[in-house]
């Protein structure tokens, strides 16, 4: 327990770090991208700049929690590398040196993790860092949003050149003129780019400390209407959606495979210490069962309410009742999905229980198998019930969420109440079922961490690849 306790500590400790070096590398300033020359908080909403900056330290955390997932052999590696390979001599004496080496080995094993941070920080801190930066980059990249801004300010620059004869020039002196400034600031690296490219830079320039509050878009569009005159129906919102959609939803899925294979596979880690709490949990002669089910959960539970949320957020309706009545439908079309996906995969389970049976059972079976004197059901009142309870939780996560505020407004609201919304949803329905038809099972507690853990990482990529 201990093991595990200073584990935790040490990977809260590694998300912190991460949170706090992320934006704050050098700037790589690459043409090919204007994002480059700019950190993240200026040219990203703060909202979906705090967003990414919570998802972005994840994989080296998750990384870190794999190795403690391998007891202490990892640590003990270590500390053995430490006492035969790293010259102690000009800090301590010979013997010293090995009273310290047989000193580490002896320690308790809620040490190690501490001891694994610290040599790694020792021994890797500047690799790690530069591991970091090209994560923290990958995710920038892989999401679209520096793509998306990119076309933005690009599409916005284009558009002031044409409504003044493309005189770069003349545009120039408008906006100095206009904001009683002597020059606008250009990059070095720019100085022999073409003129809308140098526009694009100097409008990101410009309007970098209201993009915060404001957004890419609304920022420039305030910008340019005070100066220009542009209206909302002379540029697209690009930021809303993305050319390269095909790649970022292949690149979300990809994601979201790779976490709940991980889940799948390490969730039997737990169930010693949930055992011992009277919890059942996913063993490790299970995880195939455990990992069918986590992909069928996806299928079934997860993916309805990622479709009805991301068709929702792309209808416009003429008033709040056309709203109303569309969301309602949405919320009974969720429902009669999610419910059909989950009685087949119940009517699956049963009939795969059945043929079970048939090997064990010497005597006649029909649609009721014998097990010995029990007999059981294909498909009864209690598969039906929770298929039931558990088609309510998608639905209910997209009600929430549409409800929390309008199309791209408080993602991390959204996301927080929808991974709430999964978590205590699945621990209801799993409770309120095993109450009437499953009498002692205690599975609640998983399926409640499963939930949130999948409902969240869904939600994540829905808020990340397409943000709308």
């Amino acid at each position: 327990m201990g093991y595990w306790i200073s584990g935790t500590v040490c990977a809260v400790f590694i998300y912190a770090t991460q949170l706090f070096l992320f934006g704050s590398g050098a700037k790589r300033r690459s043409t090919a991208n204007l994002t480059s020359f700019f950190p993240p908080s200026e040219y990203m909403k703060n909202d979906q700049r705090a967003f990414i900056t919570c998802i972005t330290p994840f994989p080296l955390t998750i990384a870190f929690i794999g190795i403690l997932s391998l007891d202490k052999s990892f640590s003990t590696l270590y500390t053995k590398y430490l006492s035969t390979h790293c010259d102690l001599g000009p800090l301590l004496s010979s013997a010293l040196s090995t009273a310290a080496s047989v000193k580490i080995e002896s320690l308790p094993p809620a040490y190690f993790p501490i001891l694994t941070v610290v040599m790694i920080i020792a021994f890797f801190g500047w690799h790690l860092k530069a591991i970091f930066r090209r994560v923290e980059a990958t995710v920038l990249s892989v999401s679209g949003i520096e793509t998306r801004i990119h076309e933005q300010v690009s599409s916005f620059a284009s558009k002031v050149l044409e409504f003044n004869n493309n005189n770069y020039v003349e545009v120039i002196k408008t906006i100095t003129a206009h904001k009683k400034i002597d020059c606008v600031p250009l990059a070095d690296e720019l100085e022999r780019s073409p003129a809308d490219q140098k526009l694009a830079y100097q409008l990101m320039h410009l309007t970098r400390k209201d993009v915060g509050k404001l957004g890419i878009y609304c920022s420039l569009l305030e910008f340019t209407n005070e100066i220009f005159g542009l209206e909302k129906n002379d540029v697209a919102d690009l930021t809303e959606g993305s050319r390269r959609w095909i790649f970022e939803l292949i690149s979300a899925c990809v994601i979201y495979i790779v976490v709940a294979t991980l889940y799948g596979l390490l969730a039997h880690k737990g169930s010693g210490y949930f055992s011992e709490l009277g919890f059942p949990w996913p063993r490790e002669d299970e995880i195939e069962v455990h990992m069918r089910d986590v992909f069928f959960f996806s299928a079934s539970v997860v993916l309805p309410a990622i479709l009805g949320i991301a068709y929702f957020s792309n209808q416009r309706y003429s008033d709040d009742y056309q709203e109303r009545k569309a969301l309602c439908m949405l919320f009974a079309v969720v429902l009669v999905v999610s419910f059909f996906l989950l009685v087949l995969y119940q009517l699956i389970f049963s009939l795969e229980i059945l043929a079970d049976q048939v090997k064990e059972d010497s005597g006649p079976v029909g649609m009721e198998g014998t097990n010995g004197d029990k007999e059981r059901e294909v498909f009864g009142f209690c598969e039906f019930f929770y298929s039931l309870l558990y088609a309510l939780v998608p639905s209910l996560v997209v009600l929430t969420t549409v409800m929390i505020g309008p199309r791209g407004k408080r993602t991390g609201e959204k996301v927080v109440a929808g991974t709430l919304v999964f978590g205590l949803g699945l621990f209801i329905a799993q409770y309120v079922y095993e109450s009437l038809c499953a009498e002692g099972m205690k599975f609640w507690l998983h399926q409640c961490v499963m939930g949130a853990l999948l409902g969240c990482t869904s939600l994540s990529l829905k808020a990340v690849f397409f943000p709308r």
